[in-house]
């Protein structure tokens, strides 16, 4: 039973994949479709495409501090740490007393440990 449930979800979740990137098709500013296929990539540790619409996702809402988080880790994990830098530091823009930030803070320790 547990296989069958594993396959059913991983089907769906497939087919919902191809929804999302019709969806930004025909509908690019599509923030629902964007932010799908960012986690759904970033689940699968496919850390270059999670990048590429966790950027999409920041050039439209450039002011979520979460976003530019979100986009720091996979760009870290991408190896691409210019890039991870300057995401933190858009984030640190957006956040309050971000010194104390726990996201912030945790994107700045990810960065040092694989850079």
């Amino acid at each position: 039973v547990k296989l069958f449930i594993n396959k059913l979800m991983s089907e769906s979740s497939e087919q919902l994949r191809v929804f999302y990137e019709s969806a930004i098709k025909l509908n690019p500013s599509n923030i629902e479709a964007v932010h799908y296929l960012a986690m759904w990539h970033m689940e699968r540790h496919s850390f270059q495409q999670a990048r590429k619409y966790c950027g999409h996702l920041a050039t439209l809402k450039s002011n979520d501090s979460n976003v530019w988080i979100c986009l720091s880790i996979c760009c870290a994990m991408a190896e691409e740490f210019d890039e991870s830098n300057g995401a933190i530091r858009r984030a640190s823009l957006l956040v309050e007393n971000n010194d104390n930030d726990l996201r912030i803070q945790f994107c700045r320790a990810l960065l040092c440990e694989k850079s």
